[in-house]
């Protein structure tokens, strides 16, 4: 059978050994993969021609574009999350109030929360003494958005303060 592509053709096999290519990036692996070939020499050979034919080249550019799309929305997607277990605080989940000169705790309706804020919760539960809510780590969050922004170092060395005055 074949797979016809932009008036391209290519066996099931080519196509199984194109796949498997975009996999791996190996063409001796995809072709021991797609032809059952367990000789690497033969596999190597062989899958390097393959890999250079024009229809099975287009084949693979084609795939290899939607990985790269999905890859980059994957990508937006984990940066969203990270920004908002970043940017969010307990302060987005309740409000302190002063009635009769004593403070409590004033819970805010989940449903009412912003998207960004319900992101960041890791964990609602009942306790004993009322709701807990817990959220992911805030400070691994923004270290992660620091190190894929290129501010931070994967070591630190400590706190420098650089500057002129007078420290009260």
């Amino acid at each position: 059978m074949y797979w016809f592509m932009g008036g391209d053709r290519i066996t099931d096999k080519q196509r199984v050994f194109a796949d498997e290519y975009v996999k791996s990036l190996n063409a001796t692996k995809a072709y021991m993969q797609a032809y059952g070939i367990k000789d690497k020499n033969h596999a190597a050979c062989k899958g390097s021609l393959l890999r250079k034919k024009p229809e099975i080249e287009k084949y693979i550019n084609k795939k290899l574009e939607e990985a790269s799309r999905r890859a980059n929305v994957e990508a937006e997607k984990v940066l969203e999350l990270l920004a908002a277990i970043a940017f969010t605080s307990p302060a987005d989940f309740a409000k302190i109030i002063t009635e009769d000169g004593k403070q409590r705790l004033l819970w805010q309706d989940f449903e009412d929360l912003p998207e960004d804020v319900k992101k960041a919760v890791a964990v609602i539960k009942n306790t004993p003494s009322g709701i807990a809510v817990e959220t992911l780590d805030r400070m691994k969050a923004i270290d992660m958005l620091l190190k894929y922004m290129g501010i931070s170092k994967e070591k630190s060395e400590g706190v420098v303060i650089e500057g002129e005055g007078e420290i009260n």
